[in-house]
């Protein structure tokens, strides 16, 4: 199994062409990229080197204990 480190992703981040300043909406499956070293925080860890103080990067999160078929919005 692959482990999944930051310097894989910044490396992909890099890749993609994303770079300082730029504005990253990440939605992803950490468990279908393999074991992620450090899990989700090495993954919001992984941004800044590249998108820096002035980057932003936008991590939407939900689960299906909460949002489902039967109840597809959030409620307060």
């Amino acid at each position: 199994m692959t482990i999944v480190t930051s310097r894989h992703v910044i490396q992909g981040l890099e890749a993609l062409g994303i770079g300082s300043c730029d504005m990253l909406l990440i939605h992803s499956s950490l468990s279908a990229m393999g074991h992620v070293e450090r899990g989700a925080h090495m993954m919001i860890d992984s941004f800044q080197p590249v998108g820096g103080r002035d980057g932003i990067g936008v991590l939407p999160t939900h689960t299906w204990g909460t949002l489902n078929a039967r109840q597809p919005v959030l409620l307060p």
